[in-house]
């Protein structure tokens, strides 16, 4: 399971793969993917200690350049996913975050509406 070294302002799961879908063959189940959303206060401080406790989670691009994260995770929706990661053996996520003042100004002002729809979801 993972363990978050920095914990998150707010945390929520979204999509299909949530909740067992009554027409999902074993194989959809099996290769489903559980979609995260972490709302966090400090972005740089929170991958910092990911990249310590979970290395293989981001690119080597990230690797070496951690600092370029942030203008990346800018853009867009302000978010920031790694994907394909293992929960366990048999489960996989991905998981994205976002900065709290990021997360409430797409709320709030609807910046960009990435966030609201994936709560919509």
């Amino acid at each position: 399971m993972l363990s978050l070294p920095c914990p998150p302002w707010l945390s929520f799961a979204y999509g299909s793969a949530i909740f067992k879908q009554a027409t999902y063959t074993e194989e959809q189940l099996s290769n489903s993917l559980i979609d995260l959303m972490l709302v966090v206060e400090d972005p740089v401080k929170f991958h910092r200690a990911m990249m310590q406790a979970y290395p293989q989670h981001y690119s080597s691009v990230a690797h070496s350049f951690p600092w370029a994260i942030l203008p990346l995770q800018r853009g867009g929706g302000a978010i920031w996913f790694n994907t394909e990661v293992a929960l366990s053996p048999f489960k996989r996520c991905k998981y994205g975050v976002i900065s709290r003042a990021d997360a409430l100004a797409d709320l709030w002002q609807w910046r960009n509406l990435y966030l609201a729809g994936r709560l919509h979801k």
